[in-house]
């Protein structure tokens, strides 16, 4: 990974604050994306306001008002980070276990298409 995080994939939504393109430096950025990234595991935060952890600085959160997170790293073949899979919400939104199994599923359909890119 570089020292910047670009939003390569991104809804539609007129409320998404987040543009394809949009690029950020990474370190010390404060986003839920650079705690994926720096612990290597998926992230999930219910209630920003709520959690134990501080989000103070965080833009998405204090800019933004994006109160919920869930994120999953995606890895290149050799086991390096890629990026990241993430979902932000306005409002707290409570994912079941089948929801995150599903993040999950989507990150390794990501890895899969990214080993068929790096074998040809």
């Amino acid at each position: 990974m570089g020292p910047e995080i670009e939003v390569i994939a991104a809804n539609d939504d007129s409320r998404n604050p987040h543009a394809l393109g949009e690029r950020r430096v990474l370190k010390d950025s404060g986003i839920y994306c650079e705690t994926v990234l720096g612990q290597g595991t998926h992230l999930y935060v219910r209630n920003a306001h709520a959690d134990i952890r501080s989000w103070a600085g965080n833009p998405c959160f204090e800019q933004h008002g994006l109160l919920t997170y869930l994120g999953y790293p995606i890895r290149w073949p050799d086991g390096s980070l890629f990026g990241t899979l993430c979902v932000l919400d306005l409002v707290e939104k409570v994912y079941t276990d089948h929801e995150r199994d599903v993040m999950a599923l989507m990150r390794d359909l990501i890895e899969g298409n990214l080993r068929t890119l790096c074998v040809h």
